[in-house]
């Protein structure tokens, strides 16, 4: 445990952890090596503190050998927000205040040496973002791990009007600035595991993390709450893309987690469209699992891989909304249909956005293929061609060329979706 003083003379807290040489229940029946040559960074999410990560930690230390750096954000856990020579707290400052610890962390620990990234919901922002602002550290980053990501957008926009209302936030600070604040935290904390969905997780534990959200600094969770609201990340993403791109070492290893019942920061809108902008990135959904998805690694399995996106289906089209209410299907054709007789099977294949360069502002306000949605929102490109040996094109003719686009039916926003059909279907 150390203590690091920020650039303005702050104090920030974070933890560092070796390998026992005499550790219980190891991994291998040898104490060679004495530890992995890889350490693991972790960045932890709004509003708790690195102590969230505590079950993960333990194992991959003691267990599986790997070094751990675990620092608390400013003004969360055991780390100040302030002194009188701060001025302004930004997004940069939290960045600036990672750069320095994990410098000098790591020169402490392992000089020179590779680590991952570990992150979770804001903090895969800020692995992005140290990443970016540092020689040091992102020649010595090896890969990440992104769990529940609240990039690229934490507030809904033009560009992602799924993404979380303006609403939800105000509700979360009015919420925590209340009389009735710690009430509020006991009452919410339950919605993050999804414990209504049957996720066991116990009074106690849901008790610890109820005290980690407690022990926050209050000024610090409501403005960091605006910080993170402001800070969009699909330029970064975008520009990390079009180096991967042209370059082949910047396409580090990134594993992204996220649950499918995250009712805080949507898939749809938010690992689902990071994956699509970093294609090279794997994307594993763990269902009935909401926002703290890293409590449920050791239970909780991945049942469904957005990489999979091939085979025969149906185009759905579905409502933006959290409900994803069904609104009919494509015909063979390419055209919109609420007649279940007249659905098209689809044979599919993902491309990436390095080929299409997904997102491009030049797609925007064109004319849409399908009746009623004539705004293409986001240049998402799939290459279909149909088995229907009656509609074009045949499975001997060239793919039909579709977007997918959100745009407006019946004053509702949409998607289109896959339903996968299995091979062996025919028309």
């Amino acid at each position: 445990m150390a203590i690091f003083h920020a650039p303005d003379n702050t104090p920030l807290f974070y933890r560092t952890y070796t390998p026992s040489s005499t550790p219980h229940n190891p991994s291998t029946p040898s104490p060679s090596p004495s530890h992995q040559p890889l350490t693991l960074v972790f960045l932890h999410g709004w509003p708790m503190s690195s102590r969230m990560f505590d079950q993960l930690i333990v194992p991959l230390v003691e267990t599986h050998r790997f070094p751990v750096i675990a620092p608390d954000r400013r003004g969360f856990g055991n780390s100040h927000w302030s002194t009188p020579a701060t001025g302004e707290v930004t997004f940069d400052t939290f960045v600036q205040d990672a750069v320095a610890l994990l410098e000098h962390a790591l020169q402490q620990t392992n000089p020179g040496g590779p680590f991952v990234f570990v992150a979770a919901s804001m903090g895969c922002i800020e692995s992005v973002l140290v990443r970016a602002a540092s020689a040091v550290l992102k020649e010595a980053c090896k890969g990440l791990v992104w769990l529940g990501p609240n990039m690229p957008w934490s507030l809904s926009c033009e560009e992602c009007p799924g993404a979380p209302s303006k609403e939800l936030w105000d509700g979360l600070i009015e919420g925590f600035r209340g009389p009735g604040s710690k009430d509020f935290i006991h009452a919410a904390i339950p919605g993050v595991f999804r414990t209504d969905l049957g996720n066991n997780v116990g009074e106690h534990t849901l008790g610890f993390f109820e005290g980690l959200v407690a022990q926050a600094d209050p000024v610090a969770l409501e403005r960091t709450v605006v910080l993170i609201c402001q800070k969009e990340m699909a330029g970064e993403l975008r520009a990390w893309a079009a180096a991967a791109a042209e370059e082949e070492k910047e396409k580090v290893p990134i594993l992204i987690l996220h649950g499918d019942s995250d009712g805080g920061m949507p898939l749809e809108t938010s690992a689902a469209v990071v994956h699509e902008i970093l294609p090279w990135s794997q994307l594993k959904v763990y269902e009935k699992a909401g926002h703290a998805v890293a409590t449920l690694l050791s239970t909780a399995s991945a049942e469904r891989n957005t990489k999979d996106f091939t085979g025969l289906g149906q185009i759905r089209t579905l409502y933006i909304g959290r409900g994803h209410d069904d609104l009919g299907c494509l015909t063979s054709a390419g055209k919109w249909t609420t007649n279940e007789s007249l659905c098209g099977v689809f044979a599919a294949e993902q491309i990436s956005d390095v080929t299409f360069h997904l997102f491009a502002p030049t797609t925007f306000g064109n004319a849409g293929p399908i009746a009623g949605r004539e705004v293409l929102r986001y240049g998402q490109y799939g290459v279909m061609a149909t088995d229907a040996e009656d509609s074009p094109p045949s499975l001997t003719e060239d793919a039909l060329n579709i977007h997918f686009y959100s745009g407006s039916e019946k004053g509702k926003w949409v998607w289109l979706g896959w339903k996968p059909l299995g091979d062996d279907v025919h028309e």
